[in-house]
Parts: structure tokens; sequence; C-alpha cells
């Protein structure tokens, strides 16, 4: 009897514990799935079958089978020892369009298998890509102006700003790209504002 009360006991702890760990699977934001030995999935979370569009369940299933990519099974089968590996791959997502996703592997405590985390990263590194151009466009916009300020302020003090015909023109030059940097840097303080979510449009009625 008391053998099969602590047996009971024991049952209900683990379903209490299976039922926290679903819970905490189905909340987490990031595709979780767990491999045996073989590569084939032991375990997998809502999000996961969302990220990967596996039909059905994927339980059993080879994970390499599903996803056949090279690089992948290559990350997979060198995952050793105790501390994870995080790598990004190109993968095609359920509506074919390819995707970027970081994924984290760590072995199993039981020293088989491993655990796989994985992140659709695809929209970060676009943003990644548009602040890069942006800021390689924004630093040769700047340097047009800035070069021909330099070059009249030189010019006028090596001597034309005593030429009536020339200095003045050399003057104008500078003032109208001064203001090109002054509408340059108000575009991106309006940006800035923009990202902050501090920018305030001022409305207005016309009649059409």
């Amino acid at each position: 009897n008391q053998l099969a009360a602590s047996l009971e006991e024991t049952i209900g702890d683990l379903a209490v514990e299976r039922d926290r760990l679903g819970s905490i699977l189905e909340g987490l934001g990031e595709a979780v799935i767990a491999l045996d030995a073989a590569q084939c999935i032991t375990l997998v979370n809502p999000k996961a079958v969302d990220l990967f569009g596996f039909s059905g369940s994927p339980h059993g299933q080879s994970f390499t089978a599903l996803l056949p990519d090279t690089a992948l099974q290559t990350f997979i089968e060198d995952v050793s020892g105790a501390d994870p590996k995080i790598a990004e791959f190109t993968l095609p997502g359920p509506s074919g369009k390819q995707r970027q996703l970081m994924i984290t592997a760590t072995p199993q405590r039981s020293g088989s298998g491993c655990l796989l985390v994985c992140r659709d990263v695809t929209n970060l590194r676009r943003l990644e890509r548009i602040r890069s151009d942006f800021v390689a466009n924004v630093s040769h916009e700047l340097r047009t102006p800035v070069a021909v300020i330099r070059i009249n302020a030189e010019t006028l003090r090596d001597g034309a700003i005593s030429d009536p015909d020339h200095g003045p023109r050399f003057v104008d030059g500078i003032h109208r790209n001064a203001e090109r940097l002054s509408r340059l840097l108000t575009d991106l303080l309006d940006i800035s504002q923009l990202e902050a979510g501090h920018y305030q449009l001022s409305t207005a009625s016309y009649s059409l």
C-alpha cells in the first residue's frame, strides 16, 4: 500500500511537471524542438509547428528529413559537449519564401540528442540592411555639401574674399550648402523622433 501510494504521488508530480512544461512551451515566443540521437523529433511546441509548417504531428519523424538542408544537418551533428551552439540559416518557410532563422542547439543532459531553439530573424536582418543602406546614403549626402563648404572657405581664406567678382560667389556657395546641411539634419531629427514615437503631426482642414 505504501509503495502504491508513493507511486501514485510520483505519477501525480510527473503529471504536474508535464503540464507545467507544456504551458511554458506553448507560451514561448521561440520555436522549440527536441531531437533524439537519431535526429528524430521527440518534442515540439506550437510555435515550431507554425514556424516550419509541419503537417500533422511531427513526433517521431526525422527533423533533417523534414528540413533537408546540408548545413543545418552538419550543424546538428556537430553538437557536442555542454556548451550551446548558435548559427543562422536561410531556410524556406511554409509559403516558400526564404527566411533567416537563428538556431541555438544545446546538447541534452542525457548525452543523446539536443534541444533546438529557433527564432525568425528575417525582419530584423532586413531592418539592419535598411539601416546600413540609410547610413551609407546619409554619409554620401553629407559629404558633398561639406566638401563644397570646405573648398569655398579655403578659397576665401587664400585671398578670394577680397575679389569683388568671385568672392560673393564663394560666400553664396557656403550659404547654400550650409542650408542643405541644415535640411538634412532636420530630416535626421524627424526620423529619430519617428522611431522614438515622439513625432507630432500638425493637422489642418482644407476645402477641395
